[in-house]
């Protein structure tokens, strides 16, 4: 594995990231946050135990980006549903 097999890795995590707290909304208005969080979560850890089956720079670059994308949709779920919940009065 070279050093550019590891950084598209480690930059597929960070691509997910991105992907993930844009796209995640729309999934949130769509199921509603419970649902939404449990997917997202699931996924997750789903993906966990995929990574020991894939050992090759295309299979992990794949996992880094659906687990970060998950991982920061779980956040956005999170933070809307606090944020939804909370009066403004006490923000």
């Amino acid at each position: 594995m070279s050093a550019g097999d590891i950084g598209l890795v480690m930059s597929a995590y960070f691509a997910g990231a991105a992907a993930g707290s844009v796209w995640s909304p729309g999934v949130i208005m769509a199921v509603g946050h419970i649902r939404a969080f449990a997917a997202f979560a699931s996924m997750t850890s789903a993906v966990a135990l995929v990574y020991a089956l894939h050992i090759s720079v295309s299979g992990w670059l794949v996992l880094r980006f659906l687990n970060d994308f998950c991982y920061a949709a779980m956040i956005v779920v999170v933070e809307s549903w606090l944020n939804a919940s909370t009066p403004s009065r006490s923000r």
